[in-house]
C-alpha cells in the first residue's frame, strides 16, 4: 500500500487500498490502525480535509473501527 504524507500534527501519513478497501493511518507518534471495508471517497475526503482529525473522529473512527493496530519507531514503510 502506498502511503502519502499529510500535513497533520497527527497524522503522518495515510494509505488506501482500494483493492481490500483498506486505509491505513499512520500517526505522528507511531501507531499505525488499519481500517477495513472503508470506501475510496471516505479516505479520498480523509486525504483532502483541511480538519484531518475531526474528520477521522466523525467519519473513519466511529465507523470504520480499527481491526489492527501496530506500533512502529520509524515513519518508513
Amino acid at each position: 500500500m502506498t502511503m502519502t504524507p499529510v500535513v497533520s500534527r497527527i497524522f503522518a501519513e495515510i494509505g488506501y487500498d482500494p483493492a481490500t478497501r483498506q486505509m491505513k493511518v499512520r500517526f505522528r507518534d507511531g501507531r499505525v490502525h488499519i481500517h477495513r471495508r472503508v470506501p475510496a471517497f471516505v479516505y479520498e475526503r480523509f486525504i483532502e480535509s483541511p480538519r484531518k482529525y475531526a474528520y477521522y473522529q466523525s467519519k473513519v473512527e466511529r465507523h470504520y473501527p480499527a481491526g489492527y493496530h501496530e506500533a512502529e519507531d520509524h515513519l518508513e514503510d
